[in-house]
């Protein structure tokens, strides 16, 4: 990262298809953090990673899961998922988009800044 910060723009982000029905915008990344957003169609599947993760929704409504807590999470819900905790959602009212924070960066995610 920059000593003296970074200024980054969804303007300048492409869309990206990850998966049928989730697509990323990717917004920073370096050896330390990665930064994405994230918009989903109907679920994000079960799933676990070695990558701690925190987010905040911006829009839309799901029933989020961290390990054996769910709850109905909308804008403004902040989440934090420690690193190998399986987690996933359903959305409940689109669109759902959410900024997510990944540390140290997904490895499996990081072909989304090759095209930046």
């Amino acid at each position: 990262m920059d000593k003296k910060g970074v200024f980054a723009s969804l303007d300048n982000s492409p869309i990206i298809k990850v998966i049928s029905g989730i697509s990323a915008r990717p917004v920073y990344c370096d050896d330390k953090i990665m930064v994405i957003l994230f918009e989903v169609e109907n679920e994000v599947p079960m799933h676990s990673h070695s990558s701690l993760q925190f987010g905040l929704v911006l829009s839309g409504k799901v029933k989020f899961t961290i390990d054996d807590k769910t709850k109905i999470v909308g804008r403004g819900s902040f989440y934090y998922i420690p690193s190998n905790i399986v987690h996933g959602v359903k959305v409940l009212e689109k669109p759902f988009k959410a900024l997510d924070v990944f540390m140290p960066p997904r490895k499996d995610y990081k072909y989304l800044f090759t095209s930046t």
